[in-house]
């Protein structure tokens, strides 16, 4: 091969390779959202009148897991965090709406008066959810319907149920765009286990919403803490919480760490992680409102 056929040659294999290779990626409007340093005008107009609630996990004499020590107690942890997304998103021109403020709960007397002058109908939202969403039917209805009552009563407890029936009472009086839990996470027998966990429930109305806010917020988590896991379950009627299949919204309970983890543990007691954690669920929260 002559010198001016083998500079022809490695000039087509050069023309070659450089045309294999493709352009970088323009980032996605979530990682320009989750790269940048605030709202855009745009943004806060988009987010505007738009409402949520948010749930602090346990609560009153439920104290939820403990740490290291016995204290602090989980529902003291969910509502520090809670209150904190709270004004990161109100600071955001979200509304917030609050299932409890650890003081006080509206008792099952108060729930059925409120659904009453709200005129709701529990009982016929849940048959209509439980017959077309969870495959029961006849006897199967009843017995879901009876467990649900069952778990709503007038003890010094708010839990998960009376949370429900709560939460479809504020949409009647406010359209709320997201329901979000927060909880923090416990493995007695694995110490090792840490990180973010989200779950939603596949058998209701809002599955695709429900999973689309927790992989927002599964991404904000990780773009804000880039070391830590952070992932969602989806998880069938049977094994779905109560929290994620009975509200008559998009639902999503985020388990904030492990308080059997060392690390953890005490990231979920540091003021300045505490900060940024309410920050990261805001912007998932915000990158699901903006649809993103």
């Amino acid at each position: 091969m002559n010198k001016n056929k083998l500079i022809v040659l490695l000039a087509v294999v050069c023309l070659l390779f450089c045309s294999c290779q493709t352009e970088p990626a323009e980032p996605s409007e979530r990682e320009l959202f989750l790269q940048s340093n605030g709202l855009t005008v745009e943004q806060k107009s988009q987010l505007l009148g738009k409402s949520i609630l948010l749930d602090a996990g346990h609560g009153f004499a439920d104290i939820g897991c403990t740490f290291p020590g016995g204290a602090p107690f989980e529902r003291e942890i969910t509502l520090i965090l809670t209150q904190k997304i709270k004004a990161v998103l109100e600071s955001d021109g979200i509304a917030v709406w609050l299932t409890h403020d650890g003081e006080t709960f509206l008792s099952r007397d108060g729930l059925e008066q409120l659904a009453e002058t709200l005129g709701y109908d529990m009982d016929a939202y849940l048959q209509n959810l439980i017959t077309s969403h969870s495959g029961r039917e006849g006897e199967e209805v009843q017995n879901t319907l009876t467990a649900f009552w069952a778990g709503v009563n007038d003890d010094e407890t708010f839990d998960t149920f009376e949370r429900c029936f709560y939460a479809n009472l504020c949409g009647r009086q406010q359209p709320m765009s997201l329901y979000v839990s927060v909880h923090v996470n416990a493995s007695v027998n694995n110490p090792l286990a840490s990180g973010f966990d989200l779950f939603t429930c596949s058998d209701t109305p809002y599955d695709g919403k429900s999973r689309g806010a927790a992989d927002a917020v599964k991404d904000a988590l990780k773009h804000g803490f880039a070391d830590t896991n952070a992932r969602v379950k989806t998880y069938g009627w049977d094994d779905a919480y109560v929290v994620t299949k009975y509200p008559d919204m998009p639902s999503v309970l985020v388990e904030s760490g492990f308080s059997t983890n060392e690390t953890d543990a005490a990231n979920l007691q540091n003021e300045a992680w505490q900060d940024a954690f309410a920050r990261a669920v805001a912007d998932g929260i915000e990158l699901y409102l903006l649809g993103y």
